[in-house]
């Protein structure tokens, strides 16, 4: 998890899932069109990075969210320094359409606020 969703070079939002949740199934399509869009606008060379962590396999920074609030929960982490990548975070609450996706990420990652080129898509997915 440290190794690519706190590194402060990148934007990393990542898709925290449990194998046997229905919602996280339907997810899952969506996610992927999330990441190939973000790869085919160029947003990946510019420090973005879609990821998905099994979020009860393995241990994150969001352990007690996860318990208390569920899955999936999608978290962006932006491209800051240090213990900022943690505060600084944002948890997406928004719809599960990908066009919804994308504007959220245009809207808050911080790769994407210095030169976005207005095609409003690419991603690069990643396996936490």
């Amino acid at each position: 998890f440290g190794n690519i969703a706190l590194d402060p070079s990148k934007d990393v939002f990542v898709n925290f899932y449990a194998n046997k949740c229905s919602h996280c199934s339907q997810l899952a399509p969506t996610w992927n069109q999330l990441a190939s869009a973000a790869s085919k606008s160029g947003w990946t060379q510019r420090g973005l990075v879609i990821a998905r962590m099994n979020g009860v396999e393995n241990e994150s920074e969001e352990g007690d969210e996860l318990r208390a609030h569920g899955f999936p929960r999608l978290v962006l982490y932006p491209a800051v320094q240090g213990d900022r990548k943690i505060r600084e975070k944002r948890v997406y609450t928004g719809s599960r359409q990908l066009a919804d996706m994308l504007q959220f990420l245009s809207d808050n990652a911080k790769r994407l606020q210095s030169s976005e080129d207005g095609s409003g898509s690419s991603r690069q997915g990643a396996e936490l």
